[in-house]
């Protein structure tokens, strides 16, 4: 009865660590920018990375960065409308030979950056920069918009008996809350 207790004690003390570190990680750091060929935004992740997050990613396992944006148009007697969900996402793998990571930016065309430098790859992996989501030139002038952002930290899911054995690695899955931002074009 004793064992059965401690298991259940150190499964609830990694649950409650594991929200802790969900709750710390949000989005931040928005610029939206209307040009007139295009509605483009940028914004980062901050506290993206939770402690340990650095030996799995050098331990060769894929990390990714999901990327959720919604963008509706605010009416005031009538339900707003949905002008568009995207959904991008940036993968890293380490390289251990090379000692390198490689990073995957979905937005950019699966633009494939490599670099050595932990805190460059930190940075190209949690700020998605000038993301195009539509051409400004449909948008109606003077009304206003929304715009909802949130992201997710995946470490990559194995097979199913694998998944169990490593059970560890789903420690560092971390939802942000949504971030919005409305404004006026």
């Amino acid at each position: 009865m004793k064992k059965i207790l401690i298991f259940i004690s150190i499964i609830l003390a990694i649950a409650i660590s594991t929200d802790a570190q969900a709750a710390k990680a949000r989005v931040g750091g928005l610029k939206v920018t209307t040009a007139p060929e295009a509605l483009s935004l940028s914004f980062s992740v901050e506290n993206a990375f939770p402690e340990g997050i650095e030996d799995a990613i050098k331990s060769g396992v894929p990390t990714s960065f999901n990327f959720l944006v919604e963008f509706t148009r605010r009416r005031r007697l009538w339900f707003d409308k949905d002008m568009g969900s995207w959904n991008f996402k940036h993968t890293v793998k380490y390289d251990t030979l090379k000692q390198e990571y490689e990073i995957t930016l979905e937005e950019k065309g699966f633009l494939k950056v490599i670099t050595k430098d932990y805190e460059e790859m930190k940075k190209l992996m949690s700020s998605p920069d000038s993301v195009v989501l539509l051409p400004s030139w449909g948008l109606p002038r003077g009304y206003g918009y929304e715009l909802h952002i949130m992201a997710e930290l995946r470490t990559i899911r194995l097979p199913f008996r694998l998944d169990y054995m490593f059970f560890f690695l789903r420690l560092w899955d971390i939802d942000t809350d949504w971030y919005s931002y409305k404004f006026t074009y």
